[in-house]
C-alpha cells in the first residue's frame, strides 16, 4: 500500500476479518499474544492490536479512551480512568481522520 488511507483500510479489514469480539468491552487488554493466537480478544485487545499494526504500517494514529452511553459523560472536572469502558482508535491520513 502506498498511502496511508489505503493502509488503514487493510489493517482494519485484516483485524475485523482475523480477531473475534469475546463481547467484553473493557479499557485494559490482558494479554496480546493470547488474543493473536485464539484469533479472539476484548475490545480493547483488538483496538491495541489494530493501533499496533497501524503505527507498524506508518500510519500517525493513537488511542483514545471512551465512554458509551450507558457508561455515562465523563466528568471533565475530575476525569479518571474509572469514567471510561473503552479504547478506540483514531488514525489520520493527508485529508481525513478515522475514528475506529
Amino acid at each position: 500500500m502506498q498511502t496511508d488511507a489505503g493502509k488503514i483500510d487493510a489493517v482494519y479489514k485484516y483485524v475485523k476479518k482475523n480477531i473475534s469480539w469475546n463481547e467484553e468491552r473493557t479499557i485494559y487488554s490482558d494479554d496480546l499474544d493470547e488474543c493473536w493466537k485464539t484469533k479472539t480478544g476484548s475490545s480493547a485487545e483488538m483496538n491495541i492490536l489494530l493501533l499496533n499494526l497501524l503505527r507498524k504500517a506508518g500510519v500517525s494514529c493513537y488511542a483514545v479512551l471512551t465512554s458509551t452511553r450507558e457508561n455515562g459523560k465523563p466528568d471533565q472536572t475530575f476525569a479518571n480512568l474509572g469514567q471510561f469502558n473503552g479504547v478506540d482508535v483514531v488514525a489520520f491520513d493527508s485529508t481525513n481522520v478515522y475514528i475506529m
